[in-house]
Parts: structure tokens; sequence; C-alpha cells
């Protein structure tokens, strides 16, 4: 049974054509993000997209979208401290691994982005354009690094696709979407 919008906490929402821009509320943070359908009526298979930038608008999501949107749904938004979220005092030290401070910092960004990630899920079941139970997950770079803790200890998704290298290509942007929008 799908999730009724008036559950998705702080659900606000602008529909231009096929994109619709959302934000919500997760852990007392406010979370942006883009939803692209396919043309036509029906009940869409989704890709759920974690970028390498962390962001909800990029280069690689735009890219994402010519090559998966005429099948499939997508669904991006900004990870913790990247994007509309990015911090200038926190967000560098926050997300280089190679810091103590974002040694210490993790398990609470991993934290946001579980909770994060269950939201838009709910988003995604409360629109009946959408088909809640064809979701694959597909995260690259920092978007596959800090969706990893949620992503081993749920099984929500169809089908999870991480990228093999931090900026893959067409092919691999292909081939996800193959995979994702078979029956």
């Amino acid at each position: 049974m799908a999730t009724p919008v008036s559950q998705v906490l702080g659900l606000a929402s602008r529909c231009e054509g096929s994109e619709t821009r959302w934000s919500l509320l997760s852990r007392g943070d406010r979370v942006h993000g883009c939803s692209v359908k396919p043309q036509g009526p029906g009940r869409h298979p989704v890709i759920l997209l974690a970028g390498p930038d962390g962001c909800a608008s990029s280069p690689f999501v735009l890219a994402a979208a010519a090559a998966w949107c005429a099948r499939a749904a997508l669904v991006s938004f900004d990870l913790p401290l990247c994007g509309s979220r990015k911090s200038d005092k926190l967000s560098a030290l926050a997300l280089d691994l190679r810091l103590p401070l974002a040694a210490r910092l993790r398990p609470e960004l991993e934290a946001q982005v579980a909770s994060d990630v269950s939201l838009v899920l709910a988003l995604i079941a409360a629109d009946r354009e959408l088909d809640a139970a064809r979701v694959t997950f597909a995260g690259v770079g920092l978007g596959a690094e800090l969706a990893r803790a949620f992503l081993a200890t749920t099984r929500v998704f169809r089908q999870i696709e991480l990228a093999p290298v931090a900026a893959p290509g067409a092919d691999w942007l292909r081939e996800v979407g193959e995979r994702a929008t078979r029956p």
C-alpha cells in the first residue's frame, strides 16, 4: 500500500513538465531532490541515484537522466553536506576520509543518509506513477560510500548498483538502466 503524501514530513514540491523538484525534512535537516519521470502514464520503475559529488543536480545526474528516463524514473537528492546542504565551514573537512574529523563524523553522516533514503523511499511509494516495488539504488563515489552501511542492513531495493569507479561512463549507465527496467 502506498504511503500517503501527507506522511512525508515537511514535503514541498514543484512540478515542471516531467521533472519535480522537492524537499522534505529528515532528522531536522532539509533535503532537496529531483524526480524525472518518463513520458506517458504508468507505474514506472525507479532508479534512486546517489551521485559521485552528492548533488541532486550535476552533470552526472543529467547524463543519468538522459540514459534512463525514457524507460525509468530517476530520483536523486543532495547528500548531507553536499549541494544545497553544503557548509563552507564543514563540508570539505567532514567528507575527506583521510582526515580524522571525517572518521569521527562518518557514523553521523551515514545515519543521516539512511534517514534520507528511507524518506525518499516513502516519497516514491506515495507517487502513483512510480512502482515502489521496482526501485534500484545506484550509488557512485561519495553516494555509494555514504549509503553502504544502510544498504548492508536493508532489503527494500530490487537491486543495488554500485559503480566500480568514481566516474562511470555511458556503458555503466546503459547497463544499469537495462537491468533496472527488466520485468
